[in-house]
């Protein structure tokens, strides 16, 4: 018999984890150069330097859609809604989007919600893209030095309309907002100082720190001076005895530097808050008349808009006028009342700019989203402040804390729901809580473990 040779195909055989490797290799170059965009995205929007310089370039649009096309390539867009706050941004963005088609506007309506999905992708990536904790701590810190540029900006750029600072364009032109977005960078700016440990790092961070109040404080912004009060009496609540002390005595400086450095003007508006009668002034240095007669107009205006905005929210509880329509409703409104026109104001309140202008439901996520970033940034603070060798986790976990703070009392006066500060920091929470979970883990002992 002829025997039958047969051709034997033989498999090139790999070492065992060669494959693993080499995806493991392609993933890692997406998420650093996932990670790099995140990084930059954030850089741009917070310093926004392409606001006043080379904004031909088209730098922002270009890096947002580089960063929205990785996201949905890679899939890692997944992650960010598996958390419970992610959830409800979600649920906010599906209410957004239903109360379109029963908009007093659909076009405007439209445009808005194209402005909430710059938010929602920048959510996104700052709840999925941050690998580790390592690289949350370069990302706060980004976003410390984006603020601190935006504030060297407003120094060098801005300048005194009707008493207050304010830039020629840009997203953070009006100096409410200017005000708010500072806030919301300091606590990450003071974090930075808590962790560091050359003096000079350390002073350094405390003058720009200084600096940051400084523009605050030429805003005009009342509401950031409350924000400061209600931040200022919660660090003071929550600190040793000792830094109570250290607390009072700064406080006592600041204030003393404020009524030396800041104009006359500028003080007499702040005491518009605790009055709305305009007094006469009593120092030498002359006061602008009508630059008092605007702020006490704007705290009526305020009242009135908060009031108004109730009764829409009321009138359309389920779906809202409109996303971004509340002045043309109220306007409606208005005339319907026999008045010639109505406000064409915002409702100076971001809470109820969601809830006239959505309706309640999506009031109720968005809240929860505020609620949630709250609550789990300071659950982990709580959860390490007395480990030494968590102290920097738990220093991050209280400057996301305090941030939130800010967003939720400057919230009540500015009508910026639909940018994407929110989406920032709530994407920050998700992603301290996830990051720290294995180095707190790592470093417990196995009896606290078990």
């Amino acid at each position: 018999m002829q025997t039958v040779h047969r051709a034997t195909w033989r498999v090139p055989q790999l070492e065992p984890g060669t494959i693993f490797r080499q995806f493991h290799d392609q993933t890692t170059v997406l998420q650093r150069l996932n990670l790099a965009f995140l990084s930059t995205f954030l850089f741009i929007m917070f310093s926004r330097v392409f606001d006043v310089k080379f904004s031909t370039l088209h730098i922002p649009g270009i890096t947002f859609r580089f960063l929205a096309l990785f996201l949905i390539l890679t899939g890692a867009f997944v992650a960010a809604f598996r958390d419970s706050i992610g959830k409800c941004v979600l649920g906010f963005t599906s209410f957004l989007i239903l109360a379109i088609p029963f908009s007093v506007w659909r076009g405007g309506s439209v445009q808005v919600l194209m402005n909430w999905l710059i938010g929602l992708v920048v959510f996104m990536a700052t709840a999925a893209l941050i690998p580790d904790f390592r690289r949350y701590v370069r990302t706060a810190r980004t976003m410390a030095f984006a603020i601190l540029v935006l504030t060297v900006i407003c120094t060098t750029l801005g300048s005194m309309e009707n008493g207050r600072l304010t830039l020629e364009s840009g997203r953070f032109a009006n100096p409410n907002e200017m005000a708010q977005a500072l806030l919301l960078g300091m606590p990450f700016m003071w974090a930075i100082y808590s962790t560091s440990r050359p003096l000079v790092s350390k002073a350094l961070v405390v003058g720009a720190l200084c600096l940051m109040l400084y523009v605050i404080s030429k805003t005009g912004s009342r509401e950031a001076l409350i924000s400061i009060a209600v931040i200022g009496t919660f660090m003071f609540l929550r600190t040793s005895a000792l830094g109570k002390m250290k607390l009072v005595m700064t406080a006592g400086i600041v204030l003393l530097i404020a009524v030396l450095i800041l104009p006359e003007g500028l003080k007499a508006r702040y005491r518009t808050f605790f009055s709305t009668e305009v007094e006469d002034n009593a120092s030498d240095e002359p006061v602008d008349r009508a630059m008092l007669d605007m702020a006490v107009a704007s705290a009526n205006s305020r009242k009135e808009m908060l009031k108004r905005s109730l009764i829409l929210t009321a009138k359309h509880p389920l779906l809202g006028v409109g996303p971004g329509m509340f002045a043309v409703a109220e306007n409606e409104m208005a005339r319907a009342e026999g008045k010639r026109r109505g406000a064409w104001l915002g409702t100076h309140n971001s809470f109820t700019e969601v809830s006239s202008e959505c309706g309640i439901p999506a009031f109720l996520f968005y809240s929860a989203v505020v609620g949630l970033s709250f609550k789990k940034s300071y659950r982990l603070y709580r959860r390490t402040r007395h480990s030494p060798e968590f102290s920097e986790i738990s220093t991050h976990a209280l400057a996301l804390n305090y941030s939130l703070m800010a967003f939720i009392v400057t919230g009540m006066f500015v009508h910026a729901a639909y940018t994407a500060l929110l989406p920032v920091l709530a994407g920050m929470t998700v992603s301290l809580v996830r990051t720290a979970e294995p180095e707190i883990a790592g470093r417990q002992p196995d009896y606290e473990r078990a």
